[in-house]
């Protein structure tokens, strides 16, 4: 059998790519739809809100200020420091090491053809420190205020973004 040429063989891998990402891709368009969010998604996340009682206040001034200017803006920018959470040099010390092994991780010419890589959970949880920042009481009690629903923390998404030659 005939080697294939490295231009056609990096082709099929982007298709496979595709292909592999079909699922979600066709997920988030249907539910991007405007007759679906509003004839169903819509109607359902205002019942919710409707139901949830929010039982903590916000009593931090920085806080409440995050809270507005995401209520007016949908965005808020500060610094990590500003922002004063528990633990935030080690998380950042943590991830650092978690974007190291990824960056080596990608060296690997197996992983030529992939346009994202992840980092997995056994990753993760060599790192604690990444894990338990974003679990912070007060960062769920400001997106609880936000979303007006009650939030779950379902752990980080370390994703990094390889170069397409």
């Amino acid at each position: 059998m005939l080697p294939l040429a490295p231009s056609f063989r990096s082709l099929t891998d982007r298709l496979l790519q595709e292909l592999i990402s079909l699922p979600s891709n066709l997920a988030f368009k249907l539910a991007s739809q405007p007759w679906i969010e509003r004839g169903w998604l819509w109607p359902r996340y205002q019942e919710a809100c409707d139901r949830h009682v929010l039982t903590h206040p916000l009593t931090d001034p920085l806080d409440q200020s995050i809270l507005t200017a995401l209520q007016e803006t949908g965005l808020y920018v500060t610094s990590l420091e500003a922002l004063g959470l528990p633990g935030t040099l080690p998380f950042l010390a943590a991830a650092q090491q978690v974007s190291q092994e990824l960056d080596a991780i990608a060296q690997q010419p197996s992983l030529c053809p992939k346009h994202t890589l992840t980092a997995s959970a056994p990753q993760l949880m060599q790192h604690p420190e990444v894990i338990l920042w974003g679990a912070s009481t007060r960062l769920s009690r400001i997106i609880e205020h936000y979303l007006q629903l009650p939030v779950a923390y379902d752990g980080p998404s370390f994703t990094t973004v390889l170069p397409m030659g």
